[in-house]
């Protein structure tokens, strides 16, 4: 039985669904170390405006540790300084880790991880969002360069979660055979979709059966740019059988409500707000389509569509669409922020139901290829080629 420890910034539902799987297994155990309790208890978002209060269990069927905080901990205004813990060394010499995987380097914490793994002798791996796309000035590349050489001599393996992230440890120099693929993935049981969901939702909003429905989820925030999505959806020609869905909030939802609502197809768009996550996979299960419109490092947002079998319409700046979404298979991926473009593959969509159902379809495939078991056959191989 190997004993890993991962050391993470907060519990969020994405990890905590992993950290379960991982400890179903017969040949590994898992303790999460957080840095925060940020996600446990109720939390205003500032970026929001709102309270957040998942309606799910977030610490049960895994062993975790909360390290202890100092007097700035809780500074949401911080940045690198967020998080800065003490207490990681004795925490992992009382754990008795085989090998410790660290989520990122964005934080003091993490930094100091990186050393606490070395001075008790644990081997340690990373897993995270690190990439080579987007641009950096040349100072903050320099430094980041420099930062990632030292790092590529302190890891003893890295895990990539896709082909973005991949490149990004190949363009630094880590040796090939140091990397596994551990993808962000979901719980596809929790999201296989169920015909009464869909049912219930064309109940309430008043949506054919034959309707073609659109949804995003996402915060409404101007860097996440949903206004793309209900302008696009806006040009559709007024003979399309089609709606629109927005699941989210935050501050900009009034004036995606104005929008809404100078929109000649106003009466197709529907803003749910904040939903709890007990009920989300409902709302996607009843869905057809998932636009996601941001610049992201990843996506989580696909994630779960393509698991509730949701064809995807993708922008290129999303960049864990190339291990999500197969152009013309399950989706479609447009340039970024290009509307025109966006409406164009929402219409073909909207016009042929039977091709979206297909999508729908090889989205699902698609999703369980991504799974749990993936992961933690791609742990254990580290663990046991350079653990200790």
């Amino acid at each position: 039985m190997k004993k890993v420890a991962y050391i993470i910034e907060s519990p969020i539902q994405y990890h905590v669904s992993l950290f379960k799987s991982l400890n179903q297994r017969d040949d590994m155990e898992v303790t999460a170390i957080y840095m925060s309790s940020r996600g446990v208890d109720p939390v205003y978002d500032e970026e929001k405006e709102v309270m957040i209060d998942w309606d799910i269990p977030v610490l049960e069927g895994y062993d975790h540790v909360f390290l202890e905080k100092l007097p700035f901990h809780d500074d949401e205004k911080l940045g690198f300084l967020d998080r800065a813990n003490y207490g990681l060394s004795e925490a992992l010499q009382s754990g008795n880790f085989d090998a410790a995987i660290l989520h990122g380097y964005q934080y003091f914490t993490n930094i100091a991880a990186l050393y606490a793994c070395k001075s008790v002798g644990i081997p340690v791996f990373m897993r995270g969002e690190n990439e080579d796309f987007f641009y950096r000035s040349f100072r903050k590349k320099a430094v980041r360069d420099v930062f990632v050489w030292g790092l590529k001599n302190i890891l003893d393996a890295a895990l990539y979660i896709g082909r973005e992230n991949k490149k990004f440890y190949l363009n630094h120099g880590f040796d090939e055979e140091r990397l596994f693929h551990v993808p962000y993935c979901v719980d596809n049981e929790r999201f296989h979709p169920r015909k009464k969901d869909r049912a219930n939702m064309q109940g309430n909003l008043g949506i054919g059966d034959e309707e073609v429905l659109f949804v995003t989820a996402s915060k409404h925030r101007r860097d996440r740019y949903v206004s793309d999505v209900v302008d696009a959806f806006s040009r559709l020609p007024g003979d399309l059988d089609a709606s629109l869905v927005l699941l989210g909030d935050g501050p900009v939802r009034s004036e995606l409500e104005s929008r809404a609502a100078n929109s000649p197809r106003d009466d197709d768009i529907h803003f749910m707000g904040m939903i709890e996550q007990s009920e989300y996979p409902s709302y996607l299960a009843a869905s057809d389509v998932l636009v996601h419109p941001s610049s992201e490092t990843w996506g989580c947002a696909i994630n779960e569509a393509i698991s509730s079998g949701l064809a995807v319409l993708s922008s290129n700046e999303v960049l864990g669409w190339p291990d999500m979404v197969t152009p013309g298979v399950n989706g479609f991926v447009y340039p970024f922020r290009d509307t025109q473009a966006l409406s164009e593959q929402m219409e073909r969509l909207a016009r042929n139901p039977s091709e979206t159902r297909h999508m729908k379809k090889e989205s699902r495939r698609i999703a369980e290829t991504l799974d749990f078991e993936l992961c933690g056959e791609n742990i254990r191989k580290a663990v046991e080629q350079y653990g200790r």
